[in-house]
């Protein structure tokens, strides 16, 4: 029989227990990662601090081939995954039975040989739109390897021995994949620091080239200019710089030399 003290003491640790569970509960059931009309960003920035770390390791691995590991805690599922190079491939309903069907296109050393980046294109524009409403939300696709001997038996796979015609047609690819799942890519970028010229108090002027929104593609091995529309933001100014500028790089991007 327990003495008066350890009852008390083991009556508190069970109220901490079920403080700390019903807190939890509370916390999970107000989270802002569950909302569906908050902004995407901030339940991406909500959830991570829910997660344990061996939580956060599990999401480097499968639970099977083609599902990835979900938290059934936190009511995060497991995301399906599909090879799609020619096709959504792999189409599963919940008990892991293939199931439906998609459209087949030539595999991608056939798509190369057309040398039309316009049709590849398209097909990135058709997997993408079937893969979602198949359901797949992580699409294993293009290959973007380069043929380096014959022997290879997955060579079908990835578009050419040559770097310029694959990274052509891997840019097509991706960007109406991209385009067509409605997350649009944000990147910050920097650009050099620009002073109040002499005379000047209130107003500073500063000239953005084409070449200041290029990124170096390492598939093409060049600066690349994507079309898209940028927000200009101020950052560690002497002055409370509230308004920003907003530009827009025409549809015409084209290739920079370094």
């Amino acid at each position: 029989m327990l003495n008066p003290k350890a009852r008390w003491t083991c009556a508190a640790w069970c109220m901490v227990w079920l403080l700390s569970v019903a807190g939890n509960m509370v916390r999970a059931g107000n989270s802002v990662y569950r909302d569906p009309a908050a902004p995407e960003a901030e339940r991406v920035r909500d959830l991570p601090g829910r997660l344990t770390l061996e939580e956060k390791a599990g999401f480097l691995a499968g639970r099977d081939m083609w599902f990835l590991k979900g938290v059934e805690r936190l009511d995060v599922p497991s995301v399906q995954v599909t090879d799609c190079g020619h096709g959504v491939t792999i189409i599963l309903d919940e008990a892991g039975q293939y199931t439906g069907c998609a459209t087949c296109f030539p595999t991608a050393v056939a798509q190369a040989a057309s040398w039309d980046a316009e049709l590849v294109y398209e097909i990135g524009a058709a997997i993408a739109r079937e893969a979602r409403d198949l359901g797949s939300a992580f699409l294993l696709a293009p290959m973007v390897n380069i043929h380096r001997t014959p022997l290879n038996g997955r060579n079908y796979e990835t578009y050419s021995e040559d770097p310029f015609l694959a990274g052509m047609l891997a840019s097509a690819f991706v960007r109406d994949l991209e385009a067509s799942v409605d997350r649009p890519t944000k990147e910050l970028k920097a650009f050099a620091k620009v002073y109040l010229l002499p005379g000047q108090t209130r107003r500073a002027e500063m000239l953005l080239t084409r070449e200041a929104f290029a990124f170096f593609c390492p598939v093409r091995r060049d600066w690349v200019v994507e079309p898209g529309e940028f927000e200009l933001l101020v950052g560690s100014s002497s002055r409370d710089l509230r308004r920003t500028g907003r530009l827009v790089v025409e549809p015409q991007g084209r290739l920079l030399s370094p």
